[in-house]
Order: structure tokens, then C-alpha cells, then sequence
């Protein structure tokens, strides 16, 4: 004599076991879930790392294009208005060496380097970016670029090095002028990627 309800209930269990079993294989372990925080923490980093790469890169050539621009716009006026105009990092009526705080461009009658009572400023340029250092290095060691009337730099050959915030060598960059006045973005690299001067070595900031 068979007893349906006992195979009832043993259905029942099987059945509830069944369930149970599926809920549980579709869940995550501990171990598995640490793993999968791991992977999009790594994801994560590798993401960030690779957008301050990108940004800090993006920042240099901003920086750059507005040297060049404001170079290229001070000796333009020089030679039109046949001038001396001088470039520089003006404090009051003196040039200084702060170039990452902006620039201005003036007419420099007596060629001292400063802005006199009688002489017209053209321009004030902030940086098109917040810059980390910008040095400038020449003949003669002058706080400020000048121009002749006829668009030469006034024996001021040199370079402007641009660096950044976090002194990372692979994003510095630097940018020669000739006596001409002309100013020209070195692409020099080294094995490693690091910009490099035109003896070889490591742009220094």
C-alpha cells in the first residue's frame, strides 16, 4: 500500500532543494566578488591614469600655442610700427620673471625694459591655461624678450621652457628663438620619450 502523501512531501522537498541550488549557483561567492571589485578598481586607475596623461599633455600644447602666438603678435607690432617692443611679465612697471601669470607686450622707446609714463602698453595676455612654470633663458640673462623695429630680438637669442606642475619631464617643452625673432617648438625626444635640448639632454626646469 503506497502512502501519497509521504511521496507528496518528498516531491515537495526535491523541488524547494532544486530552487535552492539555482538561487545559489547564480549568486557570487566572497572570493568572487572581491575579484570583480579588484578588476574595476584596476580598470578604474588604469582609466585615470591615462585621462591625466591625456589632460597634462592637452595643457602643454595650450601653453605652447599661446607662446608662440604672443611672440609672433609682439614682433608683428614691432615691425609694423617700426618700435621696439618688449615682451614680458610686468609687476607694477617692471618686468619680472613670473611669465605663467600672463604676459604683456608694450612699446619700449628707450629699450630699458620697462613701461614708462610715456609708453603705450598694446596688450595683456592671460595664459590660456593654468601654466606651471614658464622660464625664460637668454643671451644677456633679461627678465623680458625684446624686439628691434625691424623684428630681431635685441641680441636675445634663447629658449622658453614650459613646465608643468608635476614636473613630469615628458610633458616640458621648450621653444627656441632665433636672433631673427622667430620662435620654433623643439620635438626632440630621447629613447625614453622625454623631450630632450638641442645637446641631447633633458629639458631642465
Amino acid at each position: 500500500m503506497k502512502i501519497r502523501g509521504k511521496e507528496n512531501t518528498a516531491a515537495v522537498i526535491g523541488a524547494s532543494s532544486n530552487i535552492s541550488d539555482q538561487i545559489r549557483n547564480q549568486g557570487l561567492t566572497l572570493v568572487e566578488l572581491l575579484m570583480v571589485v579588484a578588476i574595476i578598481g584596476i580598470l578604474l586607475s588604469s582609466g585615470l591614469t591615462h585621462y591625466r596623461e591625456f589632460a597634462a599633455k592637452h595643457q602643454a600644447t595650450v601653453v605652447v600655442n599661446w607662446l608662440i602666438s604672443t611672440i609672433h603678435f609682439a614682433r608683428y607690432n614691432a615691425a609694423k610700427n617700426n618700435i621696439a617692443v618688449t615682451l614680458c611679465a610686468l609687476e607694477g612697471k617692471l618686468c619680472t620673471r613670473n611669465w605663467h601669470r600672463g604676459l604683456n607686450i608694450f612699446a619700449d622707446n628707450n629699450q630699458n625694459g620697462k613701461l614708462d609714463n610715456h609708453e603705450k602698453l598694446i596688450a595683456s595676455l592671460k595664459p590660456a591655461a593654468k601654466a606651471g612654470a614658464i622660464l625664460w633663458r637668454s643671451f644677456g640673462n633679461k627678465p623680458y624678450l625684446q624686439f628691434t623695429s625691424m623684428g630681431y630680438t635685441n641680441f636675445q637669442n634663447g629658449n622658453i621652457t614650459y613646465c608643468p606642475k608635476d614636473s613630469s619631464s615628458l610633458f616640458r617643452r621648450q621653444i627656441v628663438i632665433t636672433v631673427q625673432g622667430r620662435p620654433r617648438l623643439v620635438h626632440t625626444r630621447n629613447l625614453a620619450g622625454q623631450p630632450i635640448d638641442r645637446q641631447g639632454r633633458i629639458l631642465r626646469c
